[in-house]
C-alpha cells in the first residue's frame, strides 16, 4: 500500500483545546524503569521505561517511543532520556495520549542518554541495538501483545527507528517523524546553511559520528538498498527547516520501489515539531490499519 495525503492546519482554537485535554499529570501512574543488558551479548546497558494502561488485566498492545535531542542536565551533563516521558508538563505528549487509549507506553534511551550507556553516536549502532533491545524486553513481557508492538521515532529517533526497522526485529509497524533519511547529503545541507541551529547539528554529527561515508551509511536507510520489512507511516512538516520534508518524500519512494507498505502524510504550514493535534489521529489510524482493531479507549474492544 502506498499512500501520500498532505494535511491542513487546524484552526488555533482547536489545537489549544486539544493540548488542554492532553496535557495532563503522569505522577499517579503505575511506571516501571529498567536497566536492561544488551542483545548483542555484552554488559552494555540499555535504559527503558514503561508504563501499563489503567485498568484490565492485559495483555496490552505497545508502543515504544524514541526520543530526539535531548540537552544535557546542567547538573549531571547527561540528557535524560526515557525519563524525558514523565515531564511535566509533557515534553512527549503522545505517551500520555496513547496510554489513555489503551496501550502499554515505553520509551528507551538512545546511547549516551539517561542510563543507556554511551558514548553518543548520533542514532548510530548502539542507538539502533538499544531499540532492538527494548523491543525484544517489551515482546518477552507478560503484559504486551507481541504481535501488537509499534515503533514510534522522532527527529534522531526517527533516524535510529528507521535503521533498526529495517532488521527483523519483531515490531507490527514503524511511524517515523520528522527524521533524516540520507545523513551525508545532510550534513553537506548543514554545512551550506552556515547558521545556528545548523551549525550546531553538522557539529554534533563531526562530534557524535564522524563524516566517513562508512558513518554515513550506517545512520541512512536512503545511502543503502534495504528495506523495511513491515508498515511505515512517515509523517513530516512541510515547513520543517531542521530536516526538510524531501528526506520523507524520498525514503517513501525508496520503500515503494522495494516493495514496502508505506504511507506519507506531510502537513502544510508545519516545522520541526508538528502538533500532537495533528500526528495523532494519523498514527491512530495507521495502527487501526495494521493491527485490524480499533483504535479506541474500550481496552476490551482493542484487543
Amino acid at each position: 500500500m502506498v499512500e501520500s495525503i498532505v494535511r491542513q492546519s487546524l484552526k488555533p482554537a482547536l489545537l489549544a483545546f486539544f493540548l488542554l485535554m492532553t496535557s495532563g499529570s503522569v505522577l499517579a501512574w503505575e511506571f516501571h524503569y529498567e536497566s536492561l543488558t544488551d542483545l548483542a551479548g555484552d554488559t552494555r546497558k540499555v535504559d527503558i521505561l514503561w508504563s501499563p494502561p489503567d485498568g484490565g488485566e492485559g495483555p496490552w498492545p505497545a508502543i515504544l517511543f524514541v526520543h530526539g535531542y535531548q540537552g544535557p542536565d546542567p547538573f549531571t551533563g547527561i540528557a535524560p532520556g526515557a525519563r524525558a516521558m514523565l515531564e511535566t508538563p509533557p515534553r512527549y505528549p503522545l505517551f500520555n495520549i496513547f496510554r489513555s487509549k489503551g496501550f502499554l507506553v515505553a520509551a528507551v534511551s538512545q546511547a549516551g542518554y539517561g542510563n543507556t550507556d554511551g558514548p553518543l553516536d548520533f542514532c548510530g549502532p548502539l542507538s539502533q541495538q538499544a531499540i532492538a533491545t527494548a523491543v525484544a524486553a517489551l515482546r518477552r513481557n507478560p503484559a504486551v501483545r507481541g504481535d501488537r508492538v509499534f515503533l514510534h521515532g522522532r527527529s534522531r529517533g526517527a533516524v535510529a527507528s528507521s535503521m533498526a526497522a529495517t532488521r527483523n526485529i519483531g515490531i507490527a509497524g514503524v511511524i517515523l517523524e520528522s527524521g533524516v533519511y540520507d545523513m551525508k547529503s545532510e550534513y553537506a545541507n548543514l554545512l551550506r546553511k552556515n547558521v545556528e541551529p545548523h551549525i550546531s547539528i553538522a557539529a554534533n554529527i563531526e562530534r557524535e559520528a564522524g563524516t566517513s561515508d562508512e558513518s554515513f551509511i550506517a545512520r541512512s536507510i536512503l545511502m543503502t538498498d534495504l528495506s523495511i520489512p513491515v508498515p511505515v507511516l512517515l509523517l513530516h512538516g512541510v515547513d520543517d527547516s531542521n530536516t526538510p520534508v524531501g528526506h520523507a518524500v524520498r525514503l517513501e519512494k525508496h520503500l515503494t520501489a522495494r516493495g514496502g507498505d508505506v504511507s506519507l502524510v506531510t502537513f502544510e504550514g508545519e516545522g520541526h515539531h508538528v502538533p500532537v493535534a495533528y500526528t495523532e489521529p494519523e498514527i491512530g489510524a495507521f495502527i487501526e490499519r495494521v493491527a485490524n482493531a480499533p483504535y479506541s479507549a474500550q481496552l476490551d474492544r482493542y484487543r
